[in-house]
């Protein structure tokens, strides 16, 4: 290496050094005092006190309809206390302007709810399920009465927007409750499976027709049940079967008119909770009725097709889009 390049490089050494230890020089002055005035500022903060006054103070009513699920049952809350949830749901015809057949009559009337579930073990043909969006493990119970407030699909102030309904008109359903449809005592939702089943009177045994996941399914109206599900079958009757060409079964806006839907009302938790969220979409109301019709094609291949066949035959009411939280 050169004698200049040598120099160069001690030159520049000198240099770094020098840098650094201007770098490093300690901050002598306290953060902040370059500003302008801080002196004079500082010396005219003064420390002050003020009584402060906190309450809660209450909202107004909120929306309560087209929820994509429906609570129902009772949940207590740790602030603000216990809330009794039930709910006020339209229903449709699954077919309008329906025929029922020929001399109809019904057997049994069964409504169903699914519950949201999943899925988590599998034993002995058995699914076994749990519940989702479920809180407590208490009971409670349940009334299901025959709802006469009508509900708008639209608002109508304007009918292009659809009908908001809000969390003050739980009164108002209540007083315009109709005839009680279904009661039972010291309800809980179950998690089981729902196995539904069938006589075979050919091999003298039981069959299993399906298997559906955890829900509510109460047979409200049977001919040969009890003396409120005889009953039961006498109010459907009336009013379903035998307003057959009617104008109230001739489209779904006659038949919400007609028929107002299901308010179905919590009672007697007795501080214990249970509150579950239902699944509307898929619950529906099924009519079971035996129907004779005209053998037409000869389906007994008996030459003769003005005579009558009997038939099982099932009648869906679905529930409706509008539901409201009560």
């Amino acid at each position: 290496m050169s004698k200049m390049k040598r120099v160069a490089m001690n030159v520049s050494i000198v240099a770094g050094l020098i840098l650094g230890l201007a770098a490093c020089d300690n901050e002598l002055n306290t953060i902040g005092s370059d500003i302008l005035g801080a002196d004079q500022l500082n010396d005219r903060i003064k420390k002050q006190e003020f009584d402060v006054v906190a309450f809660n103070e209450l909202l107004g009513p909120v929306q309560t309809n087209n929820f994509n699920s429906m609570p129902l049952g009772s949940y207590t809350d740790p602030v603000y206390g216990r809330t009794d949830y039930g709910f006020v749901s339209q229903l449709s015809l699954a077919t309008t302007d329906p025929d029922f057949g020929i001399n109809p009559v019904l057997d049994s009337v069964v409504i169903t709810i699914p519950y949201f579930s999943t899925p988590i073990d599998f034993e002995d043909e058995t699914t076994i399920y749990e519940l989702d969006s479920i809180y407590g493990n208490g009971s409670y119970d349940l009334q299901i009465y025959r709802n006469n407030y009508f509900l708008n699909d639209f608002d109508p102030d304007n009918i292009e927007n659809p009908a908001i309904y809000y969390s003050d008109l739980a009164a108002t359903i209540d007083s315009q409750k109709g005839a009680l449809i279904f009661e039972k005592v010291s309800f809980k939702p179950s998690e089981k499976e729902v196995v539904l089943t069938d006589f075979d009177t050919d091999e003298s045994e039981t069959v299993v027709l399906d298997r559906l996941t955890p829900r509510f399914r109460e047979t409200i109206g049977k001919r040969t049940g009890t003396t409120e599900q005889v009953a039961q079958i006498n109010f459907w009757e009336n009013l379903i079967v035998s307003q057959e060409g009617t104008i109230n079964l001739e489209s779904n806006n006659n038949f919400r008119n007609y028929f107002r839907g299901l308010f179905f009302n919590v009672s007697n938790a007795n501080g214990t909770d249970n509150l579950v969220h239902l699944d509307l979409a898929d619950a529906t109301i099924e009519l079971f009725l035996s129907i004779n019709i005209t053998d037409t094609s000869d389906l007994d291949e008996d030459g003769d097709t003005t005579d009558l066949i009997p038939l099982n035959s099932t009648f869906t009411i679905n529930f409706g889009e509008n539901s409201v939280v009560d």
